[in-house]
């Protein structure tokens, strides 16, 4: 009887799979998907994982007898990515997106997703850290940046005058900015990395000329109003910029 012997194309195959899954697995258990797509997509990591592992498995255990001529090209499928994902990447900044950002006063889909950001029960905007209303201060924390601007466009009379404090990177549109004006933002994923949209609120500050794009700064001034379309849309002036260390990391809405 002929004997049996492994395939050299099921091997290959085998490999690309179980390359896959380690890649995979790696980047879900260090939280490296992140740089990719939402937390939400984790499960579907995890299970994407299992059928790569089981199928590089069963490769591996296949047997044959005859010698069949290798193909290796549907292999690309799977060897590509892993490529690409090994590559090193550079970090994503305000000229390689598109204009417009979530919280602008700018017409078009920004505007209409600005006016939905609030997304969440009024019990968790009661339960934000960061809020002196003895002495009307505002500090937004970095973990807590989305959430605030949502509770801040849901209660434009509670919030009118405040002092408010929060950090981020300076974005400029001059396509839709006055010289004076820019937005200390964060970039917000809603599915993967195609979608980044820079979030944050308009400032006005008369040195907005010395400030430079992509750099991190912590902004202070005062909370006010301005009527956008109808809608009362959060702004600040600006009384104080610090430089300020980066934060690492995308905005996920919930």
């Amino acid at each position: 009887m002929e004997k049996r012997t492994p395939s050299p194309q099921a091997l290959l195959e085998a490999a690309c799979c179980l390359s896959f899954a380690a890649m995979i697995l790696y980047l879900a258990v260090t939280g490296g998907y992140l740089q990719y797509v939402t937390p939400k997509t984790l499960p579907y990591l995890y299970f994407t994982v299992g059928v790569m592992a089981i199928w590089g498995i069963f490769g591996l255990l296949r047997r044959t007898r005859s010698v069949q001529r290798m193909r290796t090209a549907h292999c690309l499928t799977l060897a590509i990515p892993i490529l690409l994902l090994l590559l090193p990447h550079s970090a994503v900044t305000s000229s390689s997106l598109s204009s417009g950002y979530v919280g602008a006063t700018n017409p078009g889909t920004t505007t209409q997703q600005a006016q939905q950001l609030p997304s969440q029960s009024e019990p968790a905007y009661g339960s934000l850290t960061g809020l002196d209303e003895a002495n009307k201060t505002i500090t937004v924390s970095d973990s807590e940046f989305y959430l605030w601007i949502s509770a801040l466009y849901e209660n434009p009379q509670k919030y009118d005058g405040y002092h408010i404090r929060m950090t981020g990177y300076v974005f400029r549109d001059s396509t839709q900015m006055k010289d004076n004006e820019f937005v200390p933002a964060r970039l917000m994923m809603t599915c993967c990395v195609a979608d980044l949209t820079p979030v944050g609120l308009l400032c006005q500050y008369d040195k907005t000329g010395e400030l430079k794009a992509d750099s991190w700064v912590t902004a202070e001034g005062t909370l006010h109003y301005e009527d956008y379309q109808g809608s009362p849309e959060p702004q600040i002036t600006v009384t104080a910029i610090t430089p300020a260390k980066e934060v690492v990391g995308y905005l996920y809405p919930v």
